[in-house]
């Protein structure tokens, strides 16, 4: 009778752990969402005349009419996961989460730019609009791998290689493809089809970059 008051007990605990936990998820989630929202218009008021196009919109757009859409959440690779990195290791042992949400501006609903919302002393604030090329193609990844058909692919920077990249995982834990046309450095070719309904093999990408980050790395050393 003991052990199982005992039992009893843990399962309370852990119950109201989880439940703080998912409390505490759920502030930071509202608190993240309202600083997108709070932010946006005065990035919005910002944009320079006759500079409509480098944000993502057309002439004839009105931005105050821009609203904040379901936001990505940057994750990284890290040179040293990519060093470590070996074959038959999955998406999910090489990426970490970072503290950046990426928010698509969005307008006749269609993504025109991306507002980058991060913490700063503590309180979350929107740092940054633009990124119009990342966002034209991440509407094309949204499309195709879609929440509707049960996907959700994370959006990934490789720093060191001044690149973006995203993963399916309910694909499967072996897919890392780059996202085109948004490196000025150095042009990533696309694969046969630029709609991304084909995703690249992980130890393709990784072999890939791995040369470029020590390449780079030793750049600035």
């Amino acid at each position: 009778m003991k052990a199982k008051t005992q039992t009893t007990c843990i399962l309370f605990c852990m119950m109201l752990l989880l439940s703080a936990v998912s409390e505490g998820t759920a502030e930071a989630d509202s608190a993240i969402t309202k600083a997108a929202e709070e932010g946006l218009q005065p990035f919005l008021n910002r944009i320079p005349q006759g500079e409509l196009e480098k944000f993502g919109f057309a002439k004839e757009d009105s931005p105050d009419q821009a609203y904040t859409g379901s936001p990505f959440r940057l994750h990284t690779i890290t040179p040293a996961a990519l060093s470590a990195y070996q074959p038959g290791d999955s998406a999910d042992s090489i990426i970490s989460e970072t503290g950046i949400w990426y928010f698509p501006v969005m307008l006749k609903n269609e993504i025109r730019a991306i507002l980058i919302v991060d913490q700063i002393k503590g309180r979350w604030k929107a740092v940054s609009l633009g990124k119009a090329k990342l966002a034209g193609e991440l509407a094309k990844v949204r499309k195709q791998w879609s929440e509707r058909k049960g996907y959700n692919p994370l959006l990934i920077a490789v720093f060191q290689a001044g690149e973006y990249l995203f993963t399916v995982p309910e694909k499967d834990a072996y897919n890392l493809t780059p996202v085109h046309r948004t490196n000025k450095r150095r042009a990533v070719q696309p694969s046969e089809n630029s709609e991304y309904s084909d995703v690249d093999k992980l130890s393709d990408t990784v072999n890939r970059l791995k040369p470029a980050v020590e390449k780079n790395i030793r750049a600035y050393q």
